[in-house]
């Protein structure tokens, strides 16, 4: 696949967002922890994650049993690839209350094991929060590791279940389709890249790869024509 998708990233910092709303809305036990849980979460909005781990100290510190105050430093720790305290906090967090959060606790939890090489408990991870809600992206993810594990059969009832979930997510197409193209499925890959130059019409990549599915399907002037499509949106992209 050509380049690397950032939308990942970016939703869920979106759902950090989303659940550092309802952390500032919840009640909490101990005096003064509030203060420190608000800071820590405004310094999360910002990304400054060793000023999360600080605040988020603090409130534990005071308050042992603080949920939410393990779940942010968990997401700080993730966020700094410390994965083994970063998991530490997510159980840690997940024990003392279920539900804050369930379906990011897994999300980050999934990062964890990958930093981790553990691939396996990293999918079962993300199953997990795609059963509380089911997104294309997630799915996608799942299929990136079941190509890693070597189960291709897998790999492509996740792209496929990525596509149904996210049908207008042009990473779900193109990883369909570079798994067809790798199997030499030239013509079910071609209808994945066309669909992918339906939705981003204006992006090299997929005109990239379509040029070259075109010429293993021995159609050269159309892949020849892709291909200078491909240069031609990449010089303009500069």
């Amino acid at each position: 696949m050509i380049g690397r998708p950032k939308r990942t990233a970016q939703k869920l910092h979106a759902l950090l967002a989303l659940a550092g709303a309802i952390l500032l809305t919840a009640g909490l036990p101990v005096r003064g922890a509030p203060n420190y849980l608000l800071q820590a979460q405004q310094c999360l909005d910002k990304k400054q994650y060793r000023k999360v781990i600080d605040y988020a100290s603090r409130v534990i510190l005071t308050s042992p049993n603080n949920a939410r105050a393990y779940f942010v430093r968990g997401i700080a720790y993730t966020e700094l690839d410390q994965a083994q305290k970063g998991l530490a906090d997510l159980d840690r967090s997940m024990k003392l209350d279920p539900k804050v959060s369930p379906c990011l606790v897994h999300d980050m939890r999934a990062r964890c094991y990958i930093t981790l090489e553990q691939n396996q408990k990293a999918r079962t991870e993300l199953e997990k929060a795609n059963k509380i809600d089911p997104q294309g992206w997630r799915y996608r993810r799942v299929g990136e590791i079941d190509c890693q594990l070597g189960k291709q059969d897998q790999a492509m009832a996740s792209f496929t279940r990525a596509i149904e979930t996210g049908p207008k997510d042009v990473w779900n197409y193109r990883a369909r389709g570079d798994l067809l193209f790798r199997q030499k499925r030239y013509v079910q890959a071609l209808s994945d890249y066309n669909q992918a130059v339906k939705i981003v019409p204006k992006e090299p990549g997929p005109y990239g790869v379509r040029s070259k599915i075109y010429d293993k399907l021995g159609k050269k002037d159309l892949a020849k024509k892709d291909l200078e499509k491909c240069n031609e949106l990449s010089d303009f992209s500069f």
